[in-house]
């Protein structure tokens, strides 16, 4: 279900080092879908610190009753900068844009009440990133805001990116504590801006208007510019292409697989986490695995002293892939009890209730799982770029919240998308 959006504004924004732009439009009307009149004046003075003003009344101008005026302000390293407004009453705009970020907001709702869950399965609004280009890019230095006046609102930190052609789905739900995809701030049902910022200040800004309960604002296709590719789609597809290209998903890791594990409190070596290790003369069993609970298939040992178990053990199983330059997307779905840290051929790929910073075996897991949470599985993304073809391996170590816990728990699955033949 579509919906014309046709009272939202795409503007794209650079900034020359000291300089500001503001960015005037009136519109007159009320509620037609044609502005009056048509004049437009455009100023600039100055060197290397320029300012450009751009006033425009008119045809294609986004209004209603009354008028409407959007005022965008920047500074930041480049040349000339400026931003083109939106007037009158209706349709769309005229717009002055330079060249578009590397990455842009694609998709986003501002209502999210049963579309899609966070890991924590609470439904938080969501802000959909796409990178077009053909390779990675790390959001170190890039920042997000809902407030065109601050445009360094939420800068990202160190160690989250976006690869070749991929998007990144971030929650709009002021719980920054829950990692660097949550964001400080939410997003306004009635209407706003959210803007994306690169390092060196340059950026663009979509400014929206009201959306109903799970209605995406989205662009279609991917990353287009202007205002008349953009509309509103039920729903949406957050953290996918919204040309909706049939999308088949494979199961690489089924839930229940076979792991071999380490229940001695000996941690493996670096080659445990290589395809090619030999893994043979380690137990193995069905997940899930670990001790103390009915759902348990496999038990794991705990030493013979039961107030002072082991606080980590291991685990690893391997697996085949084929046609891995067409993956475009991977998922895990991690059950833990207490906490767990997953790698992917050896690359970190998840961590799940243990803190930020070094691990090792006697790292203690953040809290303790109980009830609900024992069996529950909690989804986080893979970079489709770190599978590779023919043999990959997945390991995890779960971690306890203390040496006497009465048990725990483990099992995972790992699935990947690609077009449908």
């Amino acid at each position: 279900m579509k919906k014309r959006l046709s009272t939202l504004a795409l503007l794209a924004l650079t900034g020359g080092c000291g300089s500001s732009q503001p960015a005037t439009t009136t519109g007159t009307g009320g509620g037609s879908t044609t502005g009056q009149g048509g004049s437009s004046t455009t100023t600039t003075t100055g060197q290397g610190g320029s300012s450009s003003t751009t006033a425009t009344t008119g045809q294609g101008g986004m209004g209603g009753s009354g008028s409407t005026t959007a005022t965008t302000t920047t500074t930041g390293q480049g040349g000339m900068g400026g931003s083109g407004g939106v007037g009158g009453s209706g349709g769309a705009g005229g717009q002055v844009q330079p060249p578009p970020t590397e990455l842009c907001i694609n998709e986003f709702m501002p209502s999210n009440l049963s579309t899609i869950a966070d890991e924590k399965g609470a439904f938080g609004d969501w802000i959909e990133l796409h990178n077009p280009t053909d390779a990675a890019i790390d959001l170190f230095g890039w920042s997000i805001t809902d407030d065109a006046t601050i445009p360094q609102k939420n800068p990202f930190p160190m160690g989250l990116s976006i690869p070749k052609k991929g998007f990144l789905l971030l929650w709009a739900d002021e719980k920054v504590p829950l990692g660097p995809k949550h964001l400080g701030f939410k997003l306004s049902a009635g209407g706003g801006v959210v803007g994306l910022f690169a390092p060196d200040g340059h950026g663009s800004l979509m400014v929206y208007n009201n959306a109903d309960p799970d209605q995406a604002i989205a662009k279609k296709p991917d990353c287009c510019a202007g205002d008349a590719c953009v509309g509103k789609l039920l729903h949406g597809t957050p953290g996918e292409s919204n040309l909706q290209i049939p999308q088949e998903i494979i199961t690489l890791v089924p839930v229940g697989s076979n792991y071999h594990f380490i229940d001695d409190n000996q941690p493996p070596g670096p080659q445990w986490m290589t395809p090619g290790f030999d893994d043979s003369a380690y137990a193995s069993g069905p997940a899930p695995l670990g001790y103390g609970d009915a759902h348990i298939v496999t038990n794991v040992g705990f030493g013979p002293d039961a107030g002072n178990k082991p606080v980590t053990t291991w685990f690893r199983t391997t697996f085949m892939a084929t046609g891995v330059a067409t993956f475009n997307a991977g998922t895990l779905r991690l059950m833990r009890d207490d906490g767990a840290l997953v790698f992917l051929n050896g690359v970190e790929i998840a961590r799940s209730n243990l803190p930020a910073g070094a691990i090792d075996a006697n790292t203690l897991a953040l809290v303790g799982a109980t009830g609900a949470e024992e069996t529950t599985f909690y989804s986080s993304d893979i970079d489709p770029s770190l599978f590779v073809e023919g043999k990959n391996v997945l390991t995890v170590e779960v971690h306890q919240s203390q040496a006497a816990s009465s048990d725990l728990g483990f099992d995972a699955e790992v699935t990947v998308k690609h077009p449908a033949p």
